[in-house]
């Protein structure tokens, strides 16, 4: 919960409004090891819904275990490292990943 409500933090940063004003998007996060998924629900860069669930088609789909995800968060890992190395693997239009990116 730390990292993910890391990712809320960012999101709703007034630094990192502008970037996300048009951004409307389901994301969610997977965790295999943890057995369960969070949904975020962004409307025009505003964070709609956080909640411990999943959809079928998200816009954008990232799976890691919880360590990772922490370790990237926290800056112990980088993503590009944990994503070449196959231990985040995301789907999502490019244009979307490089928003997500910036939440990372």
């Amino acid at each position: 919960m730390a990292a993910l409500n890391g990712v809320k933090t960012k999101l709703e940063s007034p630094a990192l409004q502008p970037s996300f004003h048009d951004f409307t998007k389901t994301m969610q996060f997977n965790f295999p090891d943890l057995n369960t998924s969070f949904l975020f629900r962004i409307e025009n860069g505003v964070l709609k819904e956080f909640t411990e669930s999943s959809v079928e088609k998200p816009d954008i789909s990232v799976t890691s275990n919880s360590d990772t995800l922490l370790a990237i968060m926290n800056k112990k890992m980088g993503a590009m490292s944990a994503y070449t190395t196959g231990k985040l693997k995301v789907r999502g239009s490019m244009k979307d990943l490089l928003k997500l990116q910036k939440l990372m």
